[in-house]
């Protein structure tokens, strides 16, 4: 019985058609047919993998970029702060991991009771609540909260980051 059965298979892969081709040869007939089938399923899976091998780069997690101001302070205060230090944020996750201190957070994930007053628009109360002995500030918290007379009269500047040349991409405040 000379004839090739070949049986080509589309694979999906986290999201990307992977072109994958498996075939079975059924021996038999012409050996330069055969030779032609077998040289065209080789290119076949070694374009797949190629293919295969881009998506699986692709689908590696990628960090935002400027995710990293907040390692850098979080780094900053595991170095500068002491053990017993409180730390108040709106992003606590990173800061958190990487400074190993006690974190209040600002948006009220960590302290429930936070997001009513923070609905409410009454954003100093976080601070008059927990007194963190440092606030990590962002500068649209800096220029809405930070501003207020309550926050100027208790804290003061001790560190300033930069991210993209833009010198206060964060602020450490800390407690007076």
């Amino acid at each position: 019985m000379d004839g090739v059965v070949f049986a080509g298979w589309g694979v999906v892969f986290g999201g990307s058609a992977v072109a994958g081709a498996f075939g079975l040869l059924f021996l038999g007939g012409r050996a330069q047919f055969r030779t032609w089938v077998a040289g065209g399923l080789a290119a076949s899976l070694v374009i797949g993998s190629f293919y295969l091998a881009g998506d699986a780069a692709a689908q590696i997690p990628q960090q935002r970029p400027w995710l990293e101001i907040y390692i850098t302070v979080g780094k900053w205060l595991d170095a500068n702060t002491p053990l017993s230090a409180t730390v108040g944020a709106e992003e606590v996750g990173l800061l958190g991991y990487y400074s190993n201190r006690r974190i209040i957070d600002f948006a009220g994930l960590i302290q429930p009771e936070v997001a009513e007053h923070r609905v409410k628009s009454e954003n100093l109360w976080v601070l008059q609540k927990y007194n963190p002995d440092y606030i990590v500030a962002m500068p649209a918290w800096l220029a809405a909260v930070g501003a207020d007379p309550w926050v100027q009269e208790r804290y003061e500047s001790v560190q300033k980051f930069e991210l993209y040349g833009n010198p206060d991409a964060a602020t450490v405040l800390k407690r007076k």
